[in-house]
């Protein structure tokens, strides 16, 4: 059985459910932001300063093949807040989408062939 990708926006309690599971996708852990200086003494040891962890920022893509499919991404793209995405591992992400690509691939049974990327700021994840 597969486990299937959603999309949840808590504000409006709407959900998406993917018709195909993306087949790519980034998924960062944490970057630290790291600053370093050279003293200036004898020895020449550096100093390391850490600050916040960077913003992480991931995407994830796959093909759309349906008409009804292209709409639901171009809407929940569009949208103006943070919205509940879980992957198939039962895994939830907060996220903000910045932007979606589509790409449109040459099928003759099918006008709606597009392979589709999604970048998204990763608001909140699991502990």
């Amino acid at each position: 059985m597969t486990v299937r990708w959603t999309l949840e926006d808590e504000s409006t309690s709407e959900e998406y459910t993917f018709e195909m599971n993306p087949d790519t996708a980034k998924i960062p852990g944490i970057t630290k932001t790291i600053n370093y200086e050279n003293t200036s003494a004898g020895s020449g040891r550096a100093i390391i300063f850490e600050g916040q962890d960077e913003i992480p920022k991931g995407s994830f893509g796959g093909k759309i093949l349906s008409e009804q499919q292209y709409s639901d991404m171009e809407s929940w793209s569009n949208r103006r807040h943070q919205v509940l995405l879980t992957d198939d591992l039962g895994r939830e992400f907060s996220i903000y989408i910045t932007d979606i690509d589509f790409n449109r691939l040459r099928r003759a049974g099918n006008p709606w062939y597009h392979d589709f990327t999604v970048n998204f700021t990763i608001l909140d994840w699991p502990a």
